[in-house]
C-alpha cells in the first residue's frame, strides 16, 4: 500500500507549497522566505542561499533545511528536530541526485515534470508534475518511508528542481 498527496509549488505569494491529501483536503501550508526564494529562483543555478521549509504532519514538525552550497543543492530533513535524511544536488554528477536515509543511498530520477527515489530494487517516492497545472505534484509514497520523512524529501527535491 501507499499513500498519496498533491503538492503544489508556487501555491501563492504567501506560500511556497501546499500539501494536499489524495482527497483534496488540505494538510500544510509552507510560507514562502520572500528574499532568498526571490534570489534562488534567478541565481540558485550558481549558488543556493540556505533557507528552512517546515510544516507540520501527524502532530510531528518537518523541517526541511536547505544549505549554501555552490553549484548544487543540499538539504537536511529533521522530524521533530532529529535528522533523518539528507538530499544532495550536484549540477554536473550523473545522476544529479542522490538521498541519504537510515545509512542507505537512494538515487534520485529525473525527468521533465516526474522524479522518483528508489534504491536498486523498487521506487519508493514518486511525484509526477500536472498536466494542466505546471505547479501540481501529485507524490505516491511507499509504506517504508513514513509520510513525514518521503514529503520532507519530495519539499527538498522540488525546492532544488525549481531554480
Amino acid at each position: 500500500m501507499a499513500t498519496k498527496f498533491n503538492i503544489s509549488v508556487d501555491a501563492s505569494f504567501r506560500d511556497k507549497f501546499q500539501i494536499f491529501d489524495e482527497n483534496e483536503q488540505l494538510l500544510a501550508k509552507i510560507p514562502t522566505n520572500l528574499a532568498t526564494d526571490f534570489f534562488n529562483i534567478f541565481l540558485g543555478w550558481l549558488i543556493n542561499l540556505p533557507q528552512t521549509f517546515t510544516f507540520h504532519l501527524n502532530h510531528q514538525v518537518v523541517a526541511v533545511n536547505n544549505h549554501p552550497k555552490f553549484l548544487g543543492a543540499s538539504a537536511t530533513i529533521n522530524v521533530d528536530q532529529q535528522p533523518v535524511a539528507q538530499v544532495h544536488r550536484q549540477r554536473k554528477n550523473v545522476p544529479p541526485f542522490t538521498v541519504e536515509l537510515a545509512g542507505q543511498t537512494l538515487t534520485v530520477t529525473t525527468n521533465s515534470g516526474y522524479f522518483s527515489v528508489h534504491d536498486s530494487n523498487r521506487k519508493l517516492i514518486v511525484a509526477k508534475r500536472g498536466t494542466h497545472n505546471l505547479d501540481r505534484y501529485s507524490v505516491v509514497i511507499t509504506d517504508e518511508i513514513t509520510p513525514e520523512v518521503g514529503l520532507g524529501i519530495t519539499i527538498a527535491v522540488l525546492s532544488a528542481i525549481k531554480h
